[in-house]
């Protein structure tokens, strides 16, 4: 759980470097803004959000290339 103002960070490793993934809040895709950045190093990729919100908490989904998806639920107090 984080704290309103809080920068939250989501990591996912997959098994092949340079492979794309997406990042869904609510089953809407997620894009690069002011306070969304998404980032890629190899197999590793995060998505950070700056100054999270309650109206940031939700469900969270990472979505590979081939369609293999990981969850988180993330809550703001």
């Amino acid at each position: 759980s984080l704290t309103e103002y809080d920068t939250l960070t989501l990591e996912c490793e997959v098994t092949k470097a340079n492979k794309k993934v997406r990042w869904f809040f609510d089953n809407q895709e997620l894009h690069a803004d002011d306070r969304c950045r998404l980032e890629s190093d190899g197999k590793v990729h995060r998505l950070i959000i700056a100054n999270v919100s309650p109206n940031d908490e939700g469900n969270y989904d990472v979505v590979t290339e081939s369609d293999r998806k990981s969850s988180a639920f993330v809550s703001v107090k």
